[in-house]
């Protein structure tokens, strides 16, 4: 054991050496003057969550904007969003590395965004959790409440001959009868996503209530399409509904797609 060494900044410590030293960081700690990398993040240093548009409908693109200030260099890094429709609820993961000796011993500012589409409307909780190290358990540090508004979205909105296409619908109807699904008429160049007020609403209960619908389209011919819902009363004839969402569509006779090489590795001869 005698003849082990580690080599931190350039210099060589003996075994022994940095026994001492270990001695003297316990003493540090235990009267005070030492600070450990990774203790518990403190509650003194508050950490924002917002987000953006406002607004937001399923047709939106939400950005999530997290900043504040961390004990140390080690600052949480993004690690995966995820969203519950049922139970409504988005939770954002971050994971901050407490033993990782680069890390400076001081007050660190940090900020970074994710971005995700909804697929159903309602009000959700969104909570950001960050895990300190590989065996450290997700802290909830920060929370917000986001309203989504109904709307409508093509998945993808530009697309080449043949691709698969999908249709997104997300709205909250006024009763607990909502409408149905009718199918889709094109005229020329437009395209009318159909749904119908329910019929009976004898049993419907006054209370607000989600609905959603996911069409397919993969059969338009090259060119660009307006993408209509909508909507007609019970009975009525569908050319009679009205339209409430509206998006455009771009269906290309080739779509090029361009991808960058991986480069190799540069070697550096000393």
């Amino acid at each position: 054991m005698s003849k082990r060494s580690l080599t931190l900044n350039g210099v060589k410590k003996s075994a022994r050496a940095l026994a001492a030293g270990s001695l003297l960081l316990i003493w540090l700690m235990a009267t005070g003057f030492a600070t450990v990398a990774h203790s518990p993040r403190s509650a003194d240093l508050p950490i924002a969550l917002s987000f953006s548009p406002a607004s937001p409908s399923i047709a939106d693109s939400v950005n999530f904007f997290v900043a504040g200030e961390w004990q140390n260099g080690c600052t949480p890094e993004f690690s995966s969003l995820a969203i519950f429709p049922t139970d409504h609820v988005v939770r954002i993961d971050a994971v901050s590395n407490p033993n990782d000796m680069a890390c400076t011993q001081s007050v660190t500012p940090f900020d970074w965004q994710a971005s995700t589409f909804f697929e159903r409307v309602g009000s959700y909780q969104v909570f950001l959790y960050v895990k300190e190290g590989a065996a450290g358990q997700p802290a909830l540090v920060a929370a917000t409440v986001i309203d989504v508004k109904g709307g409508m979205r093509l998945s993808p909105a530009i697309v080449a001959l043949g691709d698969p296409i999908t249709v997104i619908v997300s709205d909250m109807a006024a009763t607990t009868c909502v409408p149905e699904f009718q199918g889709r008429t094109l005229v020329n160049d437009l395209v009318y996503i159909e749904v119908m007020s329910p019929a009976e609403t004898e049993g419907c209960a006054a209370v607000a209530t989600p609905w959603g619908i996911s069409v397919p389209l993969s059969d338009l011919a090259p060119a660009a399409y307006s993408v209509q819902l909508r909507v007609t009363e019970a009975g009525g004839a569908l050319s009679s509904g009205r339209v409430i969402y509206r998006d455009q569509l771009y269906v290309l006779e080739n779509l090029y797609r361009t991808f960058f090489p991986i480069m190799a590795p540069i070697e550096v001869g000393e």
